[in-house]
């Protein structure tokens, strides 16, 4: 299994050009197309759910002012 904590910092990255808000009003269809776009990878079914499960360190990087990257 990949390392959760990479696949996370792969996912946000410093910009200004995306919000919060545009990020959580997203649907997980959204989101799992977006992942994909954003750094190209093939996870699993697992990967993927513990993934999702993990989302909520998004608000740990909320304070650093990182947003998902609008691709």
């Amino acid at each position: 299994m990949k390392n959760m904590d990479e696949l996370i910092e792969k996912l946000f990255v410093f910009t200004e050009n995306y919000t919060e808000n545009d990020f959580y009003k997203c649907d997980i269809e959204e989101k799992k197309d977006m992942f994909n776009k954003q750094f190209n990878m093939n996870l699993t079914t697992n990967e993927y759910r513990n993934l999702q499960a993990n989302l909520s360190m998004a608000r740990l990087y909320e304070n650093k002012e990182y947003r998902f990257k609008k691709v």
